[in-house]
């Protein structure tokens, strides 16, 4: 998705809005993508789709990167 220029015509309105849309989702999921999905009443990989048809997927991943969440720690051996 390019950025868009304003005034907006109906067709990138459209986009910007289901953009949004998928964003706030993602951020009251914590970036988890399936439960996004639920939320937005369709499936994981449609909302994907959606990621990456709209441009979304590195804003997505700067957001909520995997290297945010804390490893799980090893048992030392006893």
């Amino acid at each position: 998705m390019t950025p868009p220029r304003f005034p907006l015509d109906p067709g990138q309105a459209l986009a910007v809005a289901y953009a949004v849309g998928i964003l706030r989702a993602l951020a009251d999921a914590n970036g988890n993508t399936g439960a996004a999905a639920e939320a937005l009443g369709m499936s994981r990989r449609t909302l994907d789709d959606h990621i990456s048809r709209l441009g979304l997927r590195d804003l997505q991943s700067a957001l909520w990167s995997r290297s945010d969440r804390q490893p799980k720690k090893r048992e030392q051996p006893g």
